[in-house]
């Protein structure tokens, strides 16, 4: 799949507060969203589809702008028309702003007014959105709606299409983002409930065993490059004085103290081969390293709010015969469900979830 388009659809008006404590969120699920698409190709062409009507789909045209993503606008009947719809002159203006960013090319307009009844269009519109989008972020209250065209409407639409949504509820004190897959959906009622206050509190945690493991990692780097580096100028220095003596004719007391050094040399480096530890501080190294990269990504994730992944990948040790041979993006990933622990008290989830985390890094 070369191109990946992300529709919209939720409810229009807002209060203040809601917009607010929305905006992130909205960010949060497209970059989830982007950042699942380019795991399996960097080259795929990612834009966020919006019918541009005042709340949800402003929030969410503003979101993509922000992220860089191109944005399309689907509206359902012409512009003249479509503003009359709007609750005031300051949404008309906000949404002529981001109307004319956008390229001619990049809007639609499906249907004429005339003769046909609104709720009815708007539902066309957001089933064709549906059919348009890959994935869906859906700003709805998970009541059913008050008739055709409402949001209620479009999400049903789409879990019967199949498509991933990204369901956030704007009247959750906190908004968070809920997974809605269509199967598990149809098949039980229950959503993978990702909470971004379950695991953005991680993210100080797993910074601080990120941060300890990445300070052993560059320390037994150092102390490896350092043994290296002493033996390379002590063999430097070998051959140097090895090839005076046989190069010159020197004075015996001159011979006697570059044999000397040589000879020191010599030992210095069969110390270093059979005492210099290398071979376990670069294993050491390599060790700390994979671990302290596995939790930069499991931080990544737990910053964006949406899930921690466990990834099959284990420290490597090898000799400096063997290749190692390791994917630091395992392929075979298993989700934390973080609802599974929504009995425990906050501070005893807190701590399950950091012991399951920070011991599967160790493993």
């Amino acid at each position: 799949m070369n191109k990946v388009t992300i529709g919209i659809t939720g409810h229009r008006l807002l209060t203040a507060t809601q917009k607010e404590k929305l905006k992130p969120v909205i960010i949060k699920a497209l970059q989830n969203i982007v950042f699942v698409v380019r795991e399996h190709n960097d080259a795929v062409s990612i834009t966020a589809l919006s019918p541009l009507a005042e709340g949800a789909d402003t929030l969410f045209a503003h979101a993509a702008k922000s992220l860089g993503l191109p944005l399309k606008l689907l509206l359902p009947f012409e512009r003249e028309d479509y503003l009359k719809e709007f609750s005031s002159d300051e949404v008309r203006r906000e949404f002529d702003r981001l109307y004319n960013e956008v390229a001619d090319e990049n809007k639609t307009v499906l249907y004429e007014i005339a003769g046909n009844e609104v709720n009815q269009l708007y539902l066309d519109m957001g089933k064709e959105l549906v059919g348009r989008c890959d994935y869906l972020v859906a700003v709805w209250n998970e009541k059913p709606g008050n008739g055709k065209g409402g949001t209620a409407g479009v999400v049903a639409y789409a879990l019967e299409q199949k498509k991933d949504i990204l369901l956030i509820n704007p009247e959750d004190e906190h908004p968070f983002i809920n997974y809605l897959h269509p199967d598990n959906f149809k098949r039980s009622g229950q959503k993978e409930v990702i909470d971004m206050r379950e695991t953005n509190h991680l993210t100080v945690d797993i910074n601080s065993k990120q941060r300890h493991y990445n300070d052993n990692a560059v320390r037994f780097n150092k102390k490896y490059k350092q043994v290296w580096t002493l033996g390379f100028i002590c063999g430097l220095v070998e051959v140097l004085a090895f090839s005076v003596i046989i190069s010159f004719h020197v004075p015996l007391t001159l011979h006697f103290w570059l044999a000397a050094i040589e000879f020191f040399c010599v030992m210095v480096i069969v110390f270093f081969v059979l005492f210099g530890r290398s071979k376990q501080l670069h294993s050491s190294y390599v060790h700390y390293r994979i671990i302290s990269e596995r939790l930069r990504i499991k931080r990544f994730f737990s910053e964006l709010g949406f899930r921690i992944y466990h990834t099959t990948v284990s420290p490597i040790y090898f000799s400096f015969k063997e290749k190692p041979e390791y994917n630091i993006l395992d392929s075979t990933i298993k989700v934390i469900n973080l609802s599974a622990y929504s009995y425990l008290s906050f501070e005893n989830k807190k701590q399950r979830l950091e012991k399951e985390l920070i011991q599967d890094q160790e493993s």
